[in-house]
C-alpha cells in the first residue's frame, strides 16, 4: 500500500470489458430547463418544493437545495420532456 496503482484486475468487474450498449439515459433525447429560485430561508423550502412538484408534476428531474452564506438556501429544479419515439 505505497499509492502504486494494482496491476491486477478489480475483482468487482468480472468480464474486464467496456460497456458496449448505450444506457437509457443516452436513448431518451430530452429538452432539459433549469428552473432556480432566489435564495430561501430554510422554513421556506419545503412550500417552494411542494409549489414546483405541483407546477411541473411528473417533468421534474432532479431538485437540488444548496446551503448558501447564512441560513439561505436555493432551490434549484431541473425538468426534463422525454422526446417522441
Amino acid at each position: 500500500m505505497n499509492g502504486s496503482p494494482r496491476i491486477e484486475s478489480c475483482a468487482n468487474t468480472g468480464s474486464e470489458r467496456t460497456a458496449t450498449t448505450t444506457s437509457v439515459s443516452g436513448v431518451l433525447s430530452a429538452s432539459r430547463e433549469v428552473h432556480a429560485a432566489e435564495l430561501l430561508p430554510l422554513y421556506l423550502v419545503p412550500p417552494t418544493i411542494a409549489a414546483n412538484v405541483k407546477k411541473f408534476g411528473g417533468a421534474i428531474s432532479e431538485i437540488h437545495v444548496h446551503r448558501t452564506k447564512g441560513h439561505a438556501y436555493a432551490v434549484t429544479v431541473v425538468t426534463q420532456e422525454e422526446a417522441s419515439a
